[in-house]
């Protein structure tokens, strides 16, 4: 079965911006962010993931394609968004608590975002959600959703890093 170009953009601008968005994090990001103290370092993380709430659009015909997308694919994505976005402010609002109760916050909005995300990779396809479906919010899947990512890849690793200033034996 030949993959239709329209697809084959589609993950191509994908990868890119996940390719773009790794570097950065790894030259830029993750340098200053590992001398950092885990509450200073998360907070612009979850900052980027406030702004989840964008996925909404999914639910929205005329921003996606005027018949909408499948709801198989866009409620999850849409109220997977909402509550990540809803998670990130919680978190934001723990970070001047005890380490530990901060980190446990994290913990469950990283789990819940990146399976959020992982989840709408899956049912895109396994709905038939053509890119072209996706309306102005081709921009979010190719742009924002890529960022956001790498954000949780990010924030896996501050999790489970050793805190700034121990030293290992």
């Amino acid at each position: 079965m030949e993959i239709p170009i329209d697809t084959k953009f589609f993950f191509t601008s994908v990868l890119i911006a996940f390719t773009s968005y790794s570097l950065i994090a790894t030259c830029y990001i993750w340098p200053k962010m590992r001398a950092m103290s885990f509450k200073d370092a998360v907070r612009p993380l979850l900052f980027l993931n406030t702004f989840r709430y964008v996925g909404f659009g999914f639910l929205i015909p005329g921003v996606v394609a005027k018949g909408g997308l499948p709801a198989g694919f866009a409620n999850p994505g849409a109220y997977g968004d909402i509550v990540a976005s809803v998670l990130a402010f919680i978190g934001l609002a723990f970070l001047s608590g005890s380490e530990a109760v901060v980190k446990a916050v994290i913990w469950i909005f990283n789990i819940q975002g990146t399976i959020d995300i992982l989840s709408a990779m899956f049912l895109g396809p396994h709905f038939g959600v053509d890119p072209g479906d996706f309306g102005s919010m081709y921009f979010i899947t190719t742009v924002y959703v890529p960022a956001v990512f790498v954000s949780h890849l990010v924030i896996y690793k501050l999790l489970l890093r050793k805190p700034v200033g121990q030293v290992s034996t």
